[in-house]
């Protein structure tokens, strides 16, 4: 796990206003589009329960008049990683994170580093159910999978309504990354693989 990584403690803000975060790129308008009737439904849903679902992006679009996602612009770019890092935990506000990908053979090459960065900023995640984040991600321990767009909704729902629930993902979560994304494991990992070789 990268030293300059911050690391946040899972924090209840509340049930009566969730915010849903995102951050990435200009050339994730097709991934967030899986996402774009799955935050309008949960907007719908929880208004008529008193709930305020906010969608926020960070860096992502140039979409400044959307109806279902406001954007958090990151001020300056390009910037070092560790300037990132630091601006990102200390704008990351979120309750819940996503990481929509769609299944192609670009996104096949990603890795899994939105889940050990959201995990290090306190935040439980939902994420498409694609190999990269299958293989990271332990559904219902470390975080969950969504193929569908009821898929997003149900799963992003049980973290919604479950406080407890998303703490419990978090600190499952953050053991996690502890554990097998630091470098003594990664230099194990890597030596295992060349000794197949």
């Amino acid at each position: 796990m990268n030293e300059s990584l911050p690391l946040k403690p899972f924090t209840f803000r509340g049930n009566k206003f969730i915010k849903i975060g995102y951050f990435g790129t200009l050339t994730h308008d097709n991934d967030l589009e899986l996402i774009h009737n799955v935050i309008l439904r949960l907007k719908d849903i929880y208004s008529k329960k008193g709930i305020t679902i906010f969608f926020e992006i960070a860096g992502a679009s140039i979409d400044e008049n959307s109806d279902w996602f406001s954007i958090r612009k990151i001020p300056y770019y390009p910037m070092s990683l560790s300037t990132f890092y630091d601006w990102l935990g200390k704008n990351s506000d979120w309750d819940i994170g996503i990481m929509p990908l769609v299944n192609t053979e670009f996104n096949k090459c990603k890795s899994e580093l939105k889940y050990i960065e959201f995990s290090a900023l306190g935040i439980p995640v939902v994420a498409s159910d694609i190999d990269v984040y299958k293989e990271a991600i332990e559904e219902g321990v470390t975080g969950f999978l969504a193929n569908t767009e009821d898929e997003w909704v149900d799963k992003l729902s049980l973290l919604i309504e479950d406080p407890t629930l998303r703490n419990g993902i978090v600190n499952n979560a953050r053991d996690d990354i502890f554990e097998n994304y630091n470098y003594k494991s990664r230099v194990k990992q890597w030596d295992d693989i060349f000794k197949k070789l």
